[in-house]
């Protein structure tokens, strides 16, 4: 025989039991003060995230208000310690410019002292060629002979005399320029000195941001906890607290 075809029937179930909840969240503010509001009240329905209830927050919002005026200041620091530095690194490269054309000047004095010193052993030598001269002259020389001779050691007593002046002149100018030199390569190195000072500061005062930076978050971070928000949604089940408490 053919199988029978299922009959449809309704059945009434009566049983006793208790309903649980899928996902249950008990809730407390996760610092202490003075409660300021409370935005719910039993049987209430809410969804994740809602604010439920907050603590006073007026001395949160000025510790908040002052940490991002420190974390103001510290930058305003900052960047003027990196502005110092910027100076301070154009500083020494002038420093370097001004050495390094003072020691050029310093080489080509000395070059002309050594010059002006081969200027007087060259007079010296005419010097001395001009009364070797006159005294190899003979016995019987001649007035006119015997005048140019003179009148050749008069000259190279004449080109002496300016080149040991030109010798003086030299001597002089090479001593300034050494000093000049001499100056300008401490200059570099004073300028070297405040450029690691710059660079030091810059690094605290960056480090100084940082530390107001983290400040503020905490601030902020203490703040947060000053508001009472549901992770899940659902219904309040009870209010514990009230304005006030």
């Amino acid at each position: 025989a053919p199988p029978l075809a299922p009959i449809p029937a309704a059945v009434d179930v009566v049983a006793d039991g208790v309903v649980q909840p899928v996902s249950r969240a008990e809730l407390a503010f996760g610092t202490t003060g003075l409660v300021a509001s409370v935005d719910v009240a039993e049987g209430d329905r809410v969804t994740a995230g809602q604010i439920l209830a907050t603590v006073d927050d007026t001395a949160a919002a000025a510790s908040v208000t002052q940490a991002d005026a420190s974390v103001a200041s510290a930058e305003a620091s900052a960047a003027g310690a990196q502005a110092a530095v910027v100076g301070a690194e154009a500083q020494l490269a002038a420093s370097e410019q001004a050495a390094s054309e003072a020691a050029n000047a310093a080489a080509a004095a000395n070059a002309s002292l050594k010059a002006a010193r081969g200027g007087v052993d060259a007079a010296e030598a005419s010097v001395d060629k001009a009364k070797s001269a006159k005294a190899a002259l003979p016995i019987g020389a001649t007035r006119p002979q015997r005048d140019s001779a003179n009148a050749d050691i008069d000259l190279a007593n004449g080109q002496r005399r300016s080149a040991r002046a030109d010798l003086e002149v030299a001597k002089a100018q090479a001593f300034a320029a050494d000093d000049a030199a001499a100056q300008a390569a401490l200059q570099v190195d004073v300028a070297r000195a405040a450029l690691d000072e710059a660079e030091a500061s810059a690094v605290a005062a960056e480090a100084r941001v940082e530390e107001a930076i983290a400040a503020a978050d905490q601030a902020r971070a203490a703040a947060a906890e000053l508001e009472l928000v549901t992770p899940i949604s659902g219904v309040v089940s009870s209010v514990d607290v009230k304005p006030g408490d």
